[in-house]
Order: structure tokens, then sequence, then C-alpha cells
């Protein structure tokens, strides 16, 4: 009888073991090795992503930030001007 009870003590301590650190390092490594996968498939075209003002995500970028600067320096005119400017794709990157 405490055979068995060492033994299921024993498991309990391993299935613990396995649930508080084996679980989280195994996902880490995991979402480690798959970042490292995405990044070097980016490298691969890294020269004609984000070239230019002109490029889709930048353009995003310039407006996000032309909306966040008019908002904390209180320029509600340019603002507004921005605003309308959005509503049809394609921002005017105008510095």
């Amino acid at each position: 009888m405490e055979v068995v009870y060492r033994t299921n003590r024993m498991a309990k301590k391993v299935s613990i073991f396995l649930a508080d650190y084996l679980a989280p390092a195994a996902v880490a490594v995991t979402a480690i090795v798959l970042a490292g996968v995405v990044y070097l498939q980016f490298l691969e075209h890294h020269r004609h992503l984000w070239t230019s003002l002109i490029h889709d995500r930048n353009a995003h970028y310039w407006l996000g930030l032309n909306f966040a600067l008019d908002f904390r320096h209180g320029d509600l005119g340019h603002l507004l001007s921005d605003l309308d400017r959005a509503r049809v794709w394609r921002p005017h990157c105008t510095p």
C-alpha cells in the first residue's frame, strides 16, 4: 500500500511540474520559433515593404499620426480637415 501511495504522490508531482513549468516553456519556445520563421519570411521581401509615404501602411500611419497631433494640439480645424480627407481612400500625405 505504501508503494502505491508513493507512486501516486510522485505522479502528482510530475503532473504539477508538467503543468506549471513544461507547458508554458513549450508555448514560449513555439512562439519564439514561429516568430523567427515569420521574421525570416519578412527578410525575404523587406525592400518592398514600407518604402515611402505613398505606401499603404505608411499612409495609414501618417493619417493616424496627423489625427493624434491635431487632437494633442487642440487644432480642431485641421482635425476636421484631416477627417474630411480620410473619408475617401487614399489619404493625402502632406507634411
